[in-house]
């Protein structure tokens, strides 16, 4: 294993061994829970305004129907940017170059 050359913290080495050697399934699932409970909130929030906008008109409901095309446009190129930009972290991290993920890391967050 390359060393790394930075000091990582007992949490990052820890999550490090686990992404690196741990189940396959359970690093997927560790990693993108958080993602799956927020779309979920999402959509649960959308069905919220189409309810609540049907006691309104049925006009109400087409701009809800066209403002969601128009979200779902926007998070289309938000989640590909950062999928792009987590592949880049990932092969740093994977190396165990965490200066280099350090320098990604930030470059990634200046783009938002």
């Amino acid at each position: 294993m390359a060393e790394l050359k930075t000091k990582l913290s007992d949490k990052d080495t820890s999550f490090r061994e686990f992404a690196l050697n741990g189940n396959m399934w359970r690093v997927i699932l560790y990693v993108s829970a958080p993602l799956m409970a927020y779309q979920g909130l999402m959509h649960i929030f959308k069905i919220f305004d189409t309810i609540m906008a049907s006691h309104i008109s049925t006009g109400a409901v087409s701009s809800i129907a066209y403002i969601s095309q128009i979200s779902f446009l926007i998070s289309a190129a938000g989640t590909g940017l950062s999928i792009g930009g987590g592949m880049k972290i990932s092969e740093a991290y994977g190396a165990g170059d965490y200066a280099l993920v350090k320098r990604r890391v930030f470059a990634c967050s200046n783009l938002i």
